[in-house]
């Protein structure tokens, strides 16, 4: 069965923005802890300080210094009776760009990051 789209606020858009944002300006200054903070149960499980360096740091030196936020894309599915919301926000550091993908369980708490 596949997924389909939700609709979603601008005020709901911007809030997750800006909670990928503040994310990801933690992972930038290797704030890992306060990260951590903003993880669902489930995730804090998996993420320490220092698998957070281990997975962040070393993308983070080879991409150089963060200069700024590029476009960011909030999409909210539902498929298989569960709901998807994610926050893909472009970034163009000294080095080149990176995209992060931040997933939201439905109480806006972190339930998964990916960097490409």
């Amino acid at each position: 069965m596949g997924s389909k789209s939700v609709a979603i606020t601008s005020s709901e858009r911007d809030s997750l923005v800006s909670l990928s944002k503040s994310l990801i300006r933690r992972i930038n200054t290797k704030d890992y802890n306060n990260c951590i903070n903003l993880f669902d149960d489930n995730l804090k499980k998996v993420f320490s300080e220092e698998k957070m360096d281990q997975i962040f740091g070393i993308a983070l030196d080879t991409l150089g210094p963060f200069q700024r936020f590029g476009p960011a894309v909030v999409t909210k599915k539902k498929g298989d009776g569960i709901l998807h919301t994610s926050c893909t926000v472009k970034c163009d550091y000294k080095n080149g760009p990176a995209t992060y993908t931040v997933i939201f369980d439905d109480a806006r708490k972190i339930s998964g990051i990916h960097l490409d």
